[in-house]
């Protein structure tokens, strides 16, 4: 006998695919942000004009920081989530039945 039954849909943005692609989108910013932070530093030591501003720093490890933390609770339902709820999502995103016998 094959029964059908309900299955319910994960968050559309609240699951590890979209954590992964913020987490990476931050990397490409934060390499941007280090890449132009070197540069005005590089130029003002060149003309004698460095001064030290640690804001930059303080600001980047507080969004890291705060990311970090938000992460925390989807990673945590994500390792909670029976194995078997995660196939049974998977393949009803397919677009395939799901039977049980």
């Amino acid at each position: 006998m094959v029964a059908q039954q309900p299955i319910e849909a994960a968050h559309p943005i609240l699951n590890s695919q979209t954590l992964g692609i913020s987490l990476v989108l931050l990397g490409v910013i934060v390499i941007g942000l280090a890449a132009w932070h070197y540069s005005m530093t590089f130029q003002q030591i060149e003309s004698n004009r460095y001064r030290p501003s640690r804001w930059m720093v303080w600001t980047i490890t507080g969004v890291v920081m705060v990311i970090g933390i938000l992460s925390i609770p989807i990673l945590l339902v994500r390792a909670f989530d029976p194995p078997g709820n995660r196939a049974a999502l998977q393949t009803n995103r397919q677009g395939r039945a799901l039977s049980r016998d």
